[in-house]
C-alpha cells in the first residue's frame, strides 16, 4: 500500500486528502456510536435506500459534478467517516465527491486511494476503541479487514478493463 501512495503521489491532491480524512477523524466515532444505538434493520434500510438514489440519480441524470472546495472536502469526508463508523460503507460518498471534482482518472483514483486508506485506519481504530470488534455486531469486523485487503487488490487492477487508462 505505501508504494502505490508514492508511485502516485504526484497525482494525488493531498489538500483534499487532508481536509476529508480531519473531518473523517471527527464524524466516524459518531457514526460508531451510532451504529452502537441504532436498530440494525434501521441502518440497513438507510443505506439500500442511499445506495438505490444514487444509483438511480446517475442512469437517470449522469454523473455528479461538484466544485472543489475545503467546505465540499470537510463535508465529502464527514458523510465518507459518519457512514463508515455506522456500517463500514465509507467509499461511497467519497468517490461520488472525488469522481464530482476530477475529470482526470488518475488523479480521482491516487486521491481516492489515500483518502480510503487513511479511513480504513480511522475506522479500524475506532471499532477497537468502542470494543466493537467482537460486540453483538461482530460481522462488522470485517469492515476493517476487507478495505484493507481490497486496496491491496485494487491496486493491481487495471481501469482499461473498465473504459479507463491503467496505472
Amino acid at each position: 500500500m505505501a508504494c502505490y501512495i508514492y508511485r502516485t503521489s504526484k497525482e494525488t491532491d493531498y489538500n483534499t486528502v487532508f481536509w476529508m480524512g480531519a473531518s473523517a477523524v471527527v464524524f466516524t466515532p459518531v457514526g460508531v456510536l451510532v451504529l452502537r444505538l441504532a436498530p440494525e434493520r434501521m441502518l440497513m434500510l438507510i443505506v439500500s435506500c442511499f445506495l438505490i438514489a444514487v444509483t438511480l440519480f446517475n442512469l437517470l441524470v449522469g454523473s455528479f459534478t461538484f466544485r472543489e472546495s475545503r467546505r465540499n472536502s470537510v463535508v465529502a469526508g464527514g458523510l465518507s467517516g459518519l457512514t463508515g463508523g455506522a456500517v463500514g460503507l465509507y467509499g461511497p460518498p467519497a468517490m461520488i465527491y472525488l469522481l464530482g471534482i476530477y475529470r482526470n482518472p488518475l488523479v480521482a483514483r491516487s486521491t481516492a486511494f489515500v483518502f480510503l486508506s487513511v479511513e480504513s485506519l480511522i475506522l479500524g481504530a475506532n471499532y477497537w476503541v468502542y470494543k466493537n470488534v467482537h460486540g453483538p455486531r461482530s460481522s462488522h469486523r470485517y469492515c476493517v479487514r476487507y478495505p484493507l485487503w481490497g486496496g491491496h487488490v485494487g491496486r493491481h487492477a487495471r481501469l482499461d478493463r473498465f473504459g479507463g487508462g491503467s496505472v
